[in-house]
Formats: structure tokens, C-alpha cells, sequence
């Protein structure tokens, strides 16, 4: 979502305050919708950088 939103600032849209908001409230539900945990899902323009715990039994392949 906050890509989405930086991008379209980076082309010289902007948004209201209320306008992200909304954005970040149809992010949530959809979230939601999805079954994902709302730890996950950020809030706001702060939230947006998903921090996901470390598995000692990760591999990439």
C-alpha cells in the first residue's frame, strides 16, 4: 500500500491525511479478509515497514 502511495506522490499526486487513512483502513480489512494477523498490517505511514521474527530453520533455495 505504501508503495502505491509513494509512487503516485513521486508522479505529483498527493493525498490528504484522510485520503491515507482510508487507504490504510481498505488495507486492513482486506488484510483481514485474507486472515492475516493485524500485527502485520500497518496503520499509517509509520507502520508501513514490516518487521517479520527470524526462523533458525530458514533456508533459501
Amino acid at each position: 500500500m505504501w508503495a502505491h502511495i509513494a509512487g503516485s506522490q513521486a508522479l505529483g499526486i498527493y493525498f490528504t491525511r484522510q485520503d491515507k487513512d482510508a487507504a490504510y483502513q481498505l488495507w486492513r480489512y482486506t488484510g483481514h479478509l485474507l486472515g492475516l494477523s493485524p500485527e502485520i498490517l500497518p496503520t499509517n505511514d509509520r507502520g508501513r515497514i514490516i518487521r517479520f521474527p527470524r526462523s533458525p530453520n530458514r533456508r533459501w533455495i
